[in-house]
């Protein structure tokens, strides 16, 4: 099977096809958040964010247990470290992919169903990467 992506501009995102075996391709919305730091050696941390668009508003409210503590769509965050290294936090009530490059590598891309990302963080470090 063939699987074809087409980026087109639209409100808030970007538009992709995926191909599902069995089933045509379907159109799937995403928000895009970017971040970039500097690490303690002077590298650049370039995180991007892709979180799949809520289909319905059950999936972007979920609650807590008890019902009155709400989560958000979704987060991220980036700690620069003093050992050269930087912790990446994400999360997202939606399916969401992560990218990690350092001074223009890509070091880190994985993809995630549910909330937290790598047991909600994970580190890079920038000592190997020149």
């Amino acid at each position: 099977m063939k699987m074809t992506f087409a980026g087109a501009a639209a409100a808030g995102g970007a538009l992709a096809l995926v191909a599902v075996l069995g089933q045509p391709a379907q159109a799937v919305s995403y928000d895009s958040v970017k971040l970039v730091v500097t690490s303690a050696s002077g590298k650049a941390i370039y995180l991007e964010h892709h979180i799949a668009k809520c289909k319905s508003k059950t999936n972007c409210t979920q609650s807590g247990k008890d019902g009155t503590t709400k989560t958000a769509k979704y987060t991220q965050t980036i700690k620069v470290r003093k050992d050269r290294s930087v912790w990446v936090s994400t999360t997202a009530l939606n399916k969401h992919r992560v990218r990690v490059y350092v001074n223009g590598k890509l070091v880190r891309d994985r993809n995630a169903t549910w909330q937290g990302q790598d047991d909600a963080g994970f580190y890079i470090s920038d000592l190997y990467i020149r």
